[in-house]
C-alpha cells in the first residue's frame, strides 16, 4: 500500500516454478512477475490463470532460445509470449529472462529486440520505449507521436542502460 501511495508499483524477480506461490504474490500485492521462466511454468497456464490479476515481464529464455536457436526461432518465441501473456488490457511486458550471457549469437538478440519492437507497435504502439520526450532527448531529432518515434529508424545504444531502438520499416498508425 505504501509503494502505491506514491505512484509505484512492485516488481518482483524470482526465477525457477513459482505456480504454487502465485495467488500469494498477488495477495502481497505483487504487480509484476519476472519472469515467467521457460521449462520451470507452464506460459499458457500461468496467463490463463492469472492473467487481468497480475502483470508479467515475460522474459525470452537466455539459456537455450537466444543460444540455440536461429533468429526465425527466436521472432517466433517472441511471439508467442507476446500471443501468450499480452491480453486486452495489456499486463505484459517483454525482457531476457534473466542477463544476456556472452556468447549469444547477435543475430539472435537483434532478432529478438525487432520483433518485440514490432509486434509492441502493432498492438499498442503507445508503450514504446524511450517515450517521445525521451527519444527526442536521446537522438537530437524533432519526435513527437509514436509514429515518429518508429520512424526515426535510430539503430544505436541510447542510453546508459544500453536501451535501443532500431526501426526501419514499421509503419505505425496514429492513436
Amino acid at each position: 500500500e505504501a509503494l502505491r501511495e506514491h505512484g509505484m508499483h512492485f516488481w518482483l524477480h524470482s526465477c525457477g516454478d513459482n505456480t504454487l506461490l502465485m495467488d500469494d504474490l498477488i495477495a502481497a500485492g505483487v504487480d509484476v512477475l519476472h519472469p515467467i521462466q521457460k521449462h520451470c511454468m507452464d506460459e499458457r497456464e500461468i496467463a490463463a490463470d492469472f492473467g487481468g490479476r497480475i502483470s508479467f515481464l515475460a522474459g525470452i529464455d537466455v539459456q537455450h532460445t537466444l543460444q540455440e536457436m536461429d533468429a526465425e526461432g527466436v521472432r517466433r518465441e517472441v511471439r508467442f509470449l507476446m500471443d501468450t501473456f499480452d491480453g486486452p488490457d495489456g499486463g505484459m511486458c517483454i525482457g531476457a529472462g534473466n542477463g544476456i550471457v556472452p556468447g549469444t549469437p547477435l543475430e539472435n538478440i537483434e532478432a529478438f529486440l525487432d520483433e518485440a519492437l514490432r509486434q509492441a507497435c502493432q498492438a499498442n504502439p503507445f508503450i514504446i520505449k524511450p517515450n517521445a520526450e525521451e527519444a527526442q532527448a536521446l537522438t537530437g531529432l524533432p519526435i513527437n507521436t509514436p509514429a515518429e518515434i518508429a520512424a526515426v529508424g535510430v539503430q544505436r545504444d541510447l542510453a546508459p542502460d544500453r536501451s535501443l531502438l532500431f526501426l526501419q520499416e514499421i509503419q505505425v498508425g496514429e492513436r
